[in-house]
């Protein structure tokens, strides 16, 4: 499938924009959108599912493990590690954890997010890009993306729970 570009139209200093676009394979590699979709962990511990808002991309939590309390199931779990008093109440199932996450063309990337931690209540610094391998690896980071905590994902086909 063939898709125009507008950012490849070859500019004229006569015309504005040439009347000939360049035409860009539309490669999965490429788009911006990839990462739009739903997405598992190595792990196989946690769900996302990453949308777009605008011009920024999103994430919002489907799924996760309960392992670590049985009792307690992931349905019931909140926010309670949060520093706001008033959101520690909020399901943790559904919640908003990545945000701002914007498409750098240059690098390929998806730049200048802020992801949240559950398990800290803290939000990092956060940036994502696809391995080799095709994993999507979202990085959180404070200052500097080489000290950072990654989590590589797979596309997630099945039903969520």
């Amino acid at each position: 499938m063939l898709a125009v570009n507008p950012i490849y139209a070859q500019k004229s200093t006569a015309s504005g924009y040439a009347s000939q676009a360049v035409f860009k394979e539309s490669s999965v590699n490429y788009l911006p959108d990839r990462i739009i979709g739903k997405w598992i962990t190595e792990k196989k511990n946690l769900i996302v599912e990453i949308y777009k808002s605008g011009v920024e991309f999103k994430a919002k939590v489907l799924w996760f493990s309960d392992e670590d309390n049985l009792t307690e199931p992931i349905d019931s779990r909140t926010d309670f590690r949060n520093p706001n008093p008033t959101l520690r109440s909020r399901k943790l199932l559904g919640m908003e954890v990545l945000k701002q996450l914007k498409f750098i063309e240059e690098s390929n990337s998806w730049e200048q997010g802020v992801i949240y931690d559950s398990l800290s209540g803290k939000e990092w610094s956060s940036c994502a890009f696809f391995t080799d391998k095709g994993h999507l690896r979202v990085k959180g980071y404070w200052r500097f993306k080489m000290l950072c905590k990654s989590l590589d994902f797979l596309p997630y086909k099945g039903c969520v729970k």
